[in-house]
């Protein structure tokens, strides 16, 4: 008999108790990450609500000048949407372009509902509202600002 085949040969692998302190710590780990991952997914949806509306702002804007003729935007903070709309020369109202736009998803809510204008020189006047506009989310806020002549500014 050869002595070799009666040695024994240690275990190989993880104790029970080894993977279990593994799977802790990255539990532990994950909850950590969780707040900061809501507050990334919190700060993601409100600025994509603001930007949408920045983006209509500048879009109807540069319209309007383009085309030589009044535009305006109509903002429903109840539906969290926006329609941008055209008055032509000779038209007596406004038409709505397109279907409306979606700002968000319903948790971001908008602070009021508000109807810019913007007419072919530039110039940009709220006829409903004001020319800031407020959103919400868990406790956070992003104002889109509009000057008279069309300058954009989002802020926290």
């Amino acid at each position: 008999m050869n002595p070799r085949n009666k040695t024994r040969h240690p275990s190989s692998g993880f104790t029970l108790t080894e993977v279990m302190v593994v799977i802790a710590i990255v539990m532990v780990m994950v909850a950590m990450g969780i707040p900061k991952f809501t507050s990334a997914i919190a700060n993601y949806k409100l600025r994509a609500a603001a930007d949408s509306a920045a983006w209509g702002i500048q879009a109807a804007r540069y319209q309007s000048i383009q085309k030589g003729y009044t535009f305006q935007m109509v903002i429903d903070a109840t539906n969290n949407t926006y329609q941008i709309q055209s008055k032509p020369i000779g038209a007596t109202s406004f038409s709505n372009v397109g279907g409306t736009v979606p700002m968000s998803s319903l948790p971001v809510t908008v602070g009021a509902a508000t109807t810019l204008q913007f007419s072919p020189n530039g110039i940009v006047a709220a006829t409903v509202g004001s020319q800031s506009i407020t959103f919400r989310y868990l406790g956070r806020t992003e104002t889109v600002t509009v000057t008279n002549y069309g300058s954009v500014t989002v802020t926290p």
